[in-house]
């Protein structure tokens, strides 16, 4: 079930605040950058044209050109939305509420189960339309959700902090053994060690020699096409004479 925010997140707990004008949440995001003075019209007009004729949406395009930061962003998306911006570094995420999730799924979908109290579960997300249309495919809970926002860069940071060693092992188990090469890695004993060292011994042994015969090779040929070409010339003098 998707509830709509009756209330904010603050400090840690969950509160009953006034929601935003509802004209803010009626609004599409460029509108509500430039009406709040977070930027221009012009650089709105300049972001929609970078837009158009990509399926990049309006706040990646933002985003990504500087056109705002992403802290400026999650301020529009909280007047957007109605929902409260947390800071998961001073408030993380109830451990117990983590292990009910996939830390993957929160990767995918850019979430992470915050907070819950009663019947209520807060779920803080850098992207709303994303995370509303993952819950309304999801399963049916009877807790009633509420959306907080946090920054992507935000959320990455605690899951690949917090569970790195869990996001290691599955990126290395990934593929079936049969079909990977991670078990090609084999110890080298030490039959395989002595060869390799005697091939070296054997390479630094010929290279003096190995030199030496290409010199006299060089030399020997050098001296074959002088020969060569002096004979050839004797023989063009004989005929001219005769």
């Amino acid at each position: 079930m998707i509830s709509s925010p009756s209330g904010m997140v603050a400090g840690g707990s969950i509160t009953s605040v006034k929601k935003p004008r509802e004209a803010w949440q009626s609004q599409p995001i460029g509108q509500i950058l430039v009406d709040s003075g977070y930027m221009s019209l012009d650089a709105l007009d300049s972001a929609l044209a970078k837009q158009k004729g990509t399926a990049a949406r309006l706040g990646d395009i933002l985003k990504t050109f500087g056109f705002v930061s992403e802290e400026t962003l999650l301020k529009a998306l909280t007047l957007q939305y109605g929902a409260k911006v947390v800071d998961i570094t001073a408030t993380p995420p109830d451990p117990a509420l983590m292990r009910e999730t996939s830390v993957e799924t929160c990767l995918r979908y850019g979430f992470l189960p915050w907070r819950r109290t009663g019947n209520l579960t807060v779920y803080v997300t850098s992207d709303p339309v994303i995370f509303h249309r993952h819950i309304a495919l999801g399963p049916r809970s009877q807790s009633r959700i509420v959306m907080a926002l946090a920054s992507a860069s935000s959320i990455t940071a605690y899951l690949t902090t917090h569970y790195s060693s869990h996001l290691s092992h599955r990126a290395n188990t990934r593929c079936p053994a049969e079909f990977s090469c991670r078990s090609w890695a084999r110890p080298v004993g030490l039959p395989a060690i002595a060869i390799v060292c005697l091939v070296i011994a054997l390479i630094v042994w010929a290279l003096p020699i190995l030199a030496i015969s290409t010199i006299y090779g060089w030399v020997f040929i050098t001296l074959l096409a002088n020969s060569g070409l002096r004979l050839s010339t004797l023989i063009t003098q004989l005929k001219a004479r005769y």
